[in-house]
């Protein structure tokens, strides 16, 4: 068993025994809980959706979705991959751009905008805003990525006269692994600036991205060093376990098993980063 694994099994086992302890009064909070997450989360919604800088970036991906039919010079197949590839490609970019400056902004501008007063002032507990925060960016991150992944495949549609659903399975396993990008985001701007998290957003987005790379380097690693490149490992989150653009552009198919495993982690991942998230945000001073 490696370190990582042997980090991901005790904090496993440690969030379990924090579970079983506190059952009771977790689920007495998610029964009074839910309504105020699913408000925040509707409240945050709205306001996003407004917002003119997300509503150019869809049009823009529209568009450079679309202009992918420009492909002319590659043969038949090779433009069928490049057009599954590239879409792919772009869902997981926009995705996760638009994952740092939504996740970086909704709690600190709440802050300096004093609105967060107005909804603490309530019944509203400190874990179910950061939990109605969260929500709400993921169904604008899905709002994104449910669009563009719709003219792609009108776009394969009218390029090649056929739907692939590998082509959607790819996408949600992106927007999974977005999920998974924005919840280590939010967790950072519990206890930092927008500037901050924006910067520790691209961090943790260049490190997650290259994990072939890192796990290189930690084969060559030698005591101290390697130890804390493999805490460092286990931390970031592992974008490429959702990458399956190869996978669908050459028809191989997506491994269950292996779908599986990385949303398995995905959702351990996610659960670690909220509860870090609350409980960092509860002991902020606002």
């Amino acid at each position: 068993m490696s370190i990582a694994h042997l980090i991901y099994l005790v904090c496993a086992l440690l969030l379990l025994a924090a579970l079983v302890l506190v059952r009771r009064q977790i689920t007495f909070g998610l029964l009074h809980g839910i309504p105020s997450v699913y408000r925040i989360a509707g409240m945050t919604f709205a306001e996003t959706r407004r917002r003119r800088i997300l509503q150019v970036i869809i049009f823009l991906a529209a568009l450079m979705l679309v202009g992918m039919l420009s492909i002319t010079w590659l043969s038949p197949a090779e433009a069928e991959k490049a057009l599954i590839s590239g879409g792919l490609d772009l869902v997981f970019l926009l995705g996760t751009l638009v994952a740092i400056f939504i996740c970086a902004f909704l709690i600190p501008t709440d802050i300096d905008k004093r609105t967060i007063y107005s909804v603490l002032s309530k019944p509203v507990k400190r874990w179910e805003f950061v939990l109605g925060k969260y929500f709400g960016a993921l169904a604008v991150i899905g709002l994104l990525v449910g669009v563009m992944l719709l003219v792609q495949m009108m776009v394969l549609f009218i390029s090649e006269r056929y739907l692939d659903w590998q082509v959607l399975a790819g996408g949600v396993l992106a927007y999974c692994g977005i999920a998974v990008f924005a919840a280590a985001v939010l967790a950072v701007s519990t206890v930092a600036s927008s500037l901050t998290t924006v910067i520790a957003g691209f961090v943790l987005w260049i490190v997650g991205s290259l994990e072939h790379m890192s796990h290189s380097v930690i084969a060559h690693a030698e005591g101290p060093s390697r130890a804390i490149l493999v805490g460092l490992s286990a931390i970031v989150p592992h974008l490429g376990k959702y990458d399956f653009r190869v996978e669908v552009a050459e028809r191989l198919g997506i491994s269950l098993a292996v779908a599986g495993q990385a949303l398995l982690h995905g959702a351990g991942y996610i659960v670690v980063c909220l509860v870090i998230a609350a409980l960092l945000f509860n002991e902020r001073q606002v």
